[in-house]
């Protein structure tokens, strides 16, 4: 458990979500890419591959929140 600014618990994103929203990304891309070269299924494969490429951001996004370092010290480095 993490505590944030407000002294809430909050659990840090597990890895198998990220893994999960970026593997919705690629496949969102890639199926992007594949509608634009089958003009036949352009309609259909650009809706469902555009919409996974929205989630897999989002929740990419998502996950990065609250991670920011407030300490006038830190110069970004991490080991």
């Amino acid at each position: 458990m993490v505590r944030d600014s407000r002294h809430r618990h909050r659990s840090p994103p597990a890895p198998r979500r990220i893994v999960l929203f970026a593997a919705l990304t690629v496949i969102g891309v890639l199926g992007v890419i594949a509608s634009v070269l089958v003009p036949r299924w352009t309609g259909m494969l650009g809706t469902v591959f555009g919409t996974l490429l929205l989630i897999g951001i989002a929740g990419l996004a998502a996950s990065r929140r609250g991670k920011r370092h407030n300490d006038p010290f830190d110069d970004g480095a991490r080991v």
